[in-house]
């Protein structure tokens, strides 16, 4: 599971800059979550099957449990390697949404100062279009378009940093 991730990021982040300019590359990133609708949801139902629910307490406890036995120690190694190559990649993306968010204020596209506020009104922006894709996906909920919806989350992340 966390070499899958590593690839989907690589594939996110090369998508994010096949073009030059704030918006182009958030267009892209969206494209990217649209193309890949599937896969991600597959990928959320098993990572919440494997992990259980809640996920992160669980980890911890999940690999304390299996070094306790001999016989499963090796397992606890592969786990603690996944999470860490998979915290590795949520580390890398934030940097990754750190540069573009700089590069958007740079441009001048956006005001906002602060980059963690930057850098959560990105993602949150982001994660709020895989939802309502989700959601439209199960429910016919909107009336908007793709290209609606794209435009209203776009519009959204330039008013939060503005």
């Amino acid at each position: 599971m966390a070499y899958e991730y590593k690839n989907k990021i690589t594939e996110l982040v090369n998508c994010m800059f096949a073009q030059s300019g704030f918006k182009n590359r958030v267009m892209n990133v969206m494209d990217w979550i649209y193309d890949n609708q599937e896969y991600n949801q597959l990928f959320s139902h098993i990572f919440n099957e494997v992990m259980g629910e809640p996920r992160l307490p669980l980890i911890g406890s999940s690999i304390k449990q299996l070094e306790s036995d001999n016989e499963a120690q090796t397992t606890a190694e592969d786990l603690k390697g996944g999470c860490r190559m998979m915290d590795d990649c949520v580390k890398y993306l934030d940097s990754i949404v750190s540069r573009l968010m700089q590069e958007a204020y740079d441009e001048g596209v956006i005001t906002e100062t602060d980059s963690t506020k930057r850098n959560i009104t990105a993602m949150s922006g982001m994660i709020q279009y895989g939802c309502m894709l989700m959601l439209e996906s199960h429910r016919q909920m909107s009336a908007m378009t793709d290209e609606q919806l794209r435009q209203f989350i776009y519009a959204n992340i330039i008013k939060c940093l503005n």
